[in-house]
């Protein structure tokens, strides 16, 4: 798998740091910039590949978690309570820096993976 280059991966890493501000700060724009996040930082070749089962199971394992967690949250808090939750910056700025060191630790190894 070829990694994509510096400039993609600097545009994929501004557009989450936006999206995540644009959640955290009730942004409707939110949504829809942290996924154009997603097309940058994946190559064009590497959307139409078949997904290996490892691949389908990681990400509709995930998918269920973050529901149920969601679910949960739902149903033992008040709708106005799970917004501030979910919107919370003790919440956000997590997220968004592991995501930043573990996107740029899988970036790096890709890279390394190819350049060796």
């Amino acid at each position: 798998m070829k990694p994509v280059g510096p400039v993609r991966f600097v545009i994929a890493m501004i557009l989450l740091s936006l999206g995540l501000f644009a959640w955290m700060t009730r942004n409707v724009l939110a949504v829809l910039i942290l996924c154009s996040s997603s097309f940058f930082i994946v190559r064009q070749s590497e959307l139409w590949r078949e997904a290996t089962a490892k691949q389908l199971l990681i990400t509709f394992g995930s998918f269920a978690l973050l529901v149920g967690v969601l679910h949960l949250i739902i149903s033992f808090t008040s709708e106005e309570a799970f917004d501030h939750i979910a919107r919370h910056p003790a919440l956000i700025i997590p997220v968004w820096l592991l995501t930043l060191i573990f996107g740029y630790r899988n970036w790096r190894k890709r890279r390394g993976s190819v350049d060796a």
